[in-house]
């Protein structure tokens, strides 16, 4: 069996997560390495944005600051994020690698099948999301499941985004352990009070986090261990533990300072 590497780390500021995310990139897209998957969580509450989403016209900066949300932008696209109670997830890796291979949406749902497993082995019964065409779009990624998203009884728990550079991809998402409706709402603007409140009403229909789902909480350290196991089993590949190799640190800081502690990168649309 084909062996990845795997890095299990800890909490980081939310630009210090993108930079890392994007480092890993910048890397085996230059070395030709094997994929990795990185697990993470978040120093404080971090809003993240999609790359073509317009920060000013979207985020209530001021809510922000009284909540202490950090703000940054992701290089994946997609709709907001509100990073808190959550293991993240990044795996990079080549889109010519048959594990990884094909379309966006292709590749995927070869990722999201180790994502259905990793809710499996909690004993949440999920399923694969097909796609819809959302009526009163918001600025909220979980309003709503995109193709091949996870979701539970029609819920979405998990989501995703992708970015491509040449001939490699950067997964990351979200695996929401519980989540706090009230702080996402208040840190986002909307078109009207009115969109506000008729898509908070429904909010509770379309989002969901593990612990709606599960008769007991579960430890950080369980839900890794069952999502790991997820991602192998789906993946058919095994994981041997890593770090961020000294170039990889290099350039995560270089991102770090350049580009995702920027008011020109947050501020870019």
């Amino acid at each position: 069996m084909e062996t990845w590497r795997f890095i299990d780390h800890g909490s980081f500021f939310g630009a210090e997560n993108m930079a890392i995310d994007e480092a890993l990139l910048e890397v085996l897209a230059k070395n030709q390495g094997v994929p990795v998957l990185r697990f993470y969580t978040w120093v404080r509450p971090t809003l993240s944005l999609g790359y073509f989403q317009k920060a000013q016209e979207e985020v209530d900066f001021s809510e922000c600051e009284k909540l202490g949300v950090d703000v940054v932008r992701r290089p994946t696209g997609g709709r907001a994020v509100l990073h808190e109670f959550e293991l993240t997830y990044s795996l990079v890796g080549s889109i010519h690698h048959p594990k990884l291979s094909g379309s966006v949406l292709e590749s995927y749902l070869k990722i999201s099948k180790g994502l259905l497993l990793g809710l499996k082995n909690l004993g949440i019964e999920g399923e694969i999301a097909e796609g819809k065409k959302a009526s009163d779009l918001s600025a909220i990624c979980f309003e709503a499941p995109s193709w091949y998203e996870l979701t539970v009884k029609g819920r979405k728990v998990i989501g995703s985004a992708q970015v491509r550079r040449g001939d490699y991809l950067l997964q990351h998402g979200a695996i929401v352990i519980k989540m706090d409706v009230d702080k996402l709402f208040r840190v986002l603007k909307f078109k009207s009070l009115e969109q506000k409140e008729r898509l908070l009403a429904s909010f509770h229909k379309k989002a969901g986090a593990i612990l709606d789902f599960s008769p007991r909480e579960f430890s950080l350290a369980e839900i890794k261990e069952a999502f790991l196991k997820g991602f192998s089993e789906g993946l058919e590949v095994s994981f041997q533990k890593s770090y961020l190799t000294p170039e990889e640190e290099e350039i995560s800081k270089k991102l770090l300072k350049e580009k995702y502690h920027s008011r020109d990168w947050l501020y870019r649309i």
